[in-house]
């Protein structure tokens, strides 16, 4: 008998994101992923906090999802801000409009949570020297590092494409500023990663993505990485790059670099990872355990393990 299907919703930096989980009687399942872009990061971090406006825009997205949502109630969907959201000071007037407009009630997650849910949707095949997989977003690098098959720290950092941009796009005239500003704030961040041996770097996120793309190639080269950086920084994004990538691509190519860096490491690889995988891995384990109108963000967010902070931005 087949179970009706169960709606997850994922407010990012970048975009909305609305999971449609099908579940099977066989214990397979399927996420239909519908994704609307946004610019809540860009309305940050140019003025600090949300407007009205961009709150109201953020109600009908979320109506918007309606069309796909199969005739679900929203109301009952679990849904979790990560990010930017973590930094907004009247989130929770955006929380709580959403809600008396919606139904849909919304919870800002913390960076570790959000780290753990990453990982719980990365199988650790084949890599047996320590790991760590990176996921660089629009404001934050969510991170896990696993060591000997097994979740070792983890952590959210405050690096991300947009974020960086508009830290350092001012300086994009003088490019040899721009790089040493750029990759000082990184390094600073970068050096509270609790290792300090080479580790392999595997990431995810809209930066990755591209660079792999870019070079049709999953696994790219330090080398590689460093000479399309400066080729970005001097001549601009490429055209094979996204409209909506390309203005954070620079930032977001600065931030790979210099992980590689500090992970001691000679190639990056991308792999397509996500919140999603992993709400999805979380859920479908739950539902074997819990009636599906008994789960709910908590119990889906539960986490248990060692978690590393690094130092608060500079």
């Amino acid at each position: 008998m087949e179970r009706k299907p169960f709606a997850l919703l994922e407010l990012g930096s970048n975009s909305l994101k609305f999971y449609l989980v099908n579940l099977g009687a066989d214990e397979k399942h399927t996420v239909e992923t519908h994704k609307i872009r946004w610019r809540i990061s860009h309305q940050f971090f140019n003025r600090g906090f949300l407007d009205k406006e961009t709150i109201a825009d953020v109600v009908k997205q979320i109506e918007e999802v309606r069309l796909h949502a199969k005739g679900l109630d929203l109301g009952g969907t679990i849904a979790v801000a990560t990010g930017v959201f973590r930094e907004i000071d009247n989130v929770n007037e955006l929380v709580d409009t959403v809600k008396d407009r919606t139904g849909v009630r919304i919870r800002v997650i913390s960076g570790e949570d959000e780290a753990m849910l990453m990982a719980r949707g990365f199988a650790l095949q084949g890599f047996h020297e320590p790991v760590i997989l990176c996921d660089l977003g629009g404001a934050t690098t969510e991170w896990v590092w696993l060591k000997d098959g097994k979740r070792g720290q983890w952590g959210s950092m405050p690096l991300g494409a947009i974020r960086n941009e508009y830290k350092f796009g001012a300086y994009k005239d003088a490019p040899i500023d721009y790089l040493q500003r750029s990759s000082a704030y990184c390094d600073s961040v970068l050096k509270f990663l609790p290792f300090n041996t080479p580790v392999k770097v595997l990431a995810t996120g809209g930066s990755a993505k591209a660079l792999a793309s870019h070079y049709k190639e999953d696994v790219v080269r330090l080398d590689d990485l460093r000479r399309f950086t400066v080729e970005v920084l001097e001549g601009g994004a490429p055209t094979d790059v996204k409209p909506s990538r390309a203005p954070i691509l620079l930032p977001g190519l600065v931030i790979l670099w210099r992980i590689l860096v500090r992970c001691q490491a000679t190639e990056i690889q991308y792999v397509n990872n996500a919140v999603r995988q992993g709400m999805a891995v979380r859920l479908i384990r739950l539902l074997n355990e819990y009636p599906q109108e008994d789960i709910h963000a908590t119990l889906l967010l539960k986490t248990k393990g060692p978690i590393a902070r690094p130092g608060p931005e500079k």
